[in-house]
């Protein structure tokens, strides 16, 4: 499976970025295209027109996506947010492992507690 490029959300540390780059994975951030203080609304219509799947730790994509029906393309939403990358290499290598395919309006959650890791994977 070819997966399509990423977008970072400004809170994805740099270390997840350099980790997804090692595998030899196309991401792009907010940081490196200078994009701070972006809307997340125009985050979600950048990365659809370039068909790149947003990569977060904050929940108002799908909130986003539910009650402003914007098309987008594909989210992972890590949880729990706003720690550190090493946390998140784990979920989000289960992530790719679950992800036979990649389709336009899919909501992928990768959720951490402990050592127990969720893939939850929904087809809008």
């Amino acid at each position: 499976m070819e997966l399509p490029s990423f977008f970072a959300d400004e809170n994805i540390p740099f270390e997840l970025i350099q980790w997804v780059k090692q595998r030899g994975l196309s991401i792009s951030s907010i940081v490196e295209e200078q994009l701070f203080g972006i809307d997340d609304i125009d985050i979600i219509h950048k990365a659809y027109g370039e068909r790149k799947i947003i990569l977060t730790q904050d929940s108002d994509f799908g909130q986003i996506i539910f009650t402003q029906k914007v098309p987008f393309f594909v989210i992972i939403y890590l949880r729990p947010g706003h720690f550190n990358g090493s946390f998140h290499t784990a979920t989000f290598e289960a992530i790719l492992k679950n992800l036979a395919e990649v389709h336009e309006n899919m909501i992928i959650i990768g959720q951490r507690k402990d050592n127990k890791i969720k893939v939850r994977i929904r087809h809008l």
